[in-house]
């Protein structure tokens, strides 16, 4: 399953890049609710579906950042209420003396945004390995700046 979700996020990512505007036509309104809630995928999966959709995290304003970050939040609190959910409702977890599924999502979400800061959390699903991905010239050439900077020092 995971080849095959790759390969999706991959076409998706592509669909994004290349067609924007048909990429949005695809998410229903709220994509990160109903792709969390409704169709119950993890947050992980969630991100990596939307991340292609989304602007540079450099370009957005304070704003919009604040907003993204309530987004993701709600993905991950969707997440929760969901596993919370099918908990309750299942018999399984209330008979099983070796795994408590409510006990366990009820302790972490209400630990969970006390241990991590939601902004956090927003910039690390955000990001790709792109974001992070220094190109081999520019790495380059601050070496040679600094192995510059320090000779003058030196001299």
């Amino acid at each position: 399953m995971q080849v095959y979700f790759s390969h999706m996020v991959d076409t998706l990512r592509f669909l994004g890049n290349s067609q924007p505007k048909k990429f949005a036509a695809l998410l229903p309104e709220n994509p990160g609710r109903c792709l969390s809630y409704n169709y119950r995928l993890p947050p992980q999966h969630v991100f990596q579906i939307l991340r292609c959709a989304l602007p540079p995290i450099y370009k957005l304003t304070p704003e919009t950042f604040a907003s993204q970050v309530e987004s993701f939040k709600e993905v991950l609190d969707l997440s929760t209420q969901s596993r919370l959910d099918v908990a309750l409702t299942s018999e399984n977890s209330i008979d099983n003396d070796y795994w408590d599924e409510m006990g366990f999502v009820v302790a972490k979400k209400e630990d969970m945004w006390r241990h991590l800061k939601p902004e956090l959390y927003c910039i690390f699903w955000y990001m790709n390995i792109q974001s992070i991905l220094v190109p081999e010239q520019l790495y380059k050439d601050e070496i040679k700046s600094v192995t510059d900077q320090t000779k003058r020092l030196t001299d």
